[in-house]
C-alpha cells in the first residue's frame, strides 16, 4: 500500500496580489525618477569629466571616442600638449541637468564654443554610454531597493 497525500490549493489570490504588487512597485519607481535622477547627477558628471579628461591626453574615451592631437604651433602658444583645455570655460561648462519623462537626465556643455568643438572632437558619445551606466546602477539600485521595500512592506 502507498502512503500518498494530494494537496490542492486555488493560486489565483496569490496570483492577483503579485500582479498587484508589480503594479504599484513600476509606479513607485516611476515616481522615484527625480530622486534617482538626482542621487546619480552628481557622479555622472564626474563621469563624463574623468572621460573628458583621458581624451585630452588622446586615450581613447566612452564610445570609442579618441580626440586628434593638436598643433603643434597651439602647443607652443599654449604651452602644453593637452587638448581641449585652453582656459577651462569648455571643461566647466559641463552641466548634467534632470528632466521629466524617459530621457530624464541631459548632459551637455554650455560653453559659447562647444558646438564648433564638437564638430571637429566629439565631446560626447551618441549612444554607447554602457560602460558610465555599470558604474551608476548601485545608485540606483539604492533608490529602487528602499523604494520596493516600502510597496513589499505595505507602506
Amino acid at each position: 500500500m502507498d502512503a500518498a497525500i494530494s494537496i490542492s490549493m486555488d493560486l489565483k489570490s496569490v496570483q492577483e496580489q503579485i500582479k498587484s504588487l508589480t503594479r504599484e512597485a513600476v509606479e513607485v519607481v516611476k515616481a522615484k525618477q527625480p530622486e534617482i535622477a538626482g542621487k546619480i547627477s552628481v557622479p555622472l558628471k564626474s563621469l563624463v569629466q574623468e572621460d573628458f579628461n583621458r581624451k585630452s591626453r588622446l586615450a581613447t574615451g566612452a564610445g570609442n571616442i579618441k580626440w586628434k592631437d593638436i598643433l603643434q604651433r597651439t602647443k607652443d602658444r599654449k604651452n602644453s600638449s593637452i587638448v581641449g583645455i585652453d582656459t577651462g570655460e569648455l571643461y566647466d561648462s559641463l552641466r548634467v541637468t534632470t528632466r521629466g519623462g524617459s530621457e530624464f537626465l541631459t548632459i551637455s556643455f554650455e560653453s559659447e564654443h562647444a558646438e564648433f568643438f564638437d564638430e571637429k572632437r566629439k565631446l560626447l558619445p551618441e549612444t554607447d554610454v554602457q560602460q558610465w551606466v555599470g558604474e551608476l546602477e548601485p545608485y540606483v539600485e539604492e533608490v529602487v531597493t528602499r523604494a520596493l521595500q516600502r510597496v513589499v512592506d505595505g507602506q
